[in-house]
């Protein structure tokens, strides 16, 4: 199927294949929907589209403002575009929802360090 699809693409390295087939999914199934946008932000972070990813989420977020994952996807986007303070904004909002969390402190550590 093209959720199979798209993960092989990504596992290739053809992520604007695949990023193409997650967008597919997200769009179309409330199933894979979590899945199919991690993915699909994934690809994005690994073809550079920073904006794109941003983008994405900041709709998620704006439709579903207490899923903590949704900021924390945001927060590695800023990690991986060198924008350290947005890091440390998004993962800040992220902790507000989850408390403390692995993940999250590590992201907010690793931007202090490069600030």
């Amino acid at each position: 199927d093209l959720m199979d699809q798209a993960k092989a693409d990504q596992r290739s390295s053809n992520h604007k294949s695949a990023a193409k087939a997650f967008k597919k999914v997200y769009s179309k199934s409330s199933q894979f929907k979590n899945e199919a946008l991690n993915g699909l932000v994934s690809s994005y972070i690994e073809m550079k589209k920073y904006d794109e990813a941003e983008e994405i989420l900041k709709e998620e977020i704006e439709k579903n403002p207490f899923v903590a994952e949704y900021r924390t996807w945001l927060s590695e986007v800023y990690m991986a575009g060198n924008q350290y303070v947005r890091v440390l904004e998004t993962a800040a909002s992220a902790e507000k929802i989850l408390g403390p969390n692995k993940v999250v402190l590590k992201l907010k550590a690793d931007a202090q360090r490069k600030l």
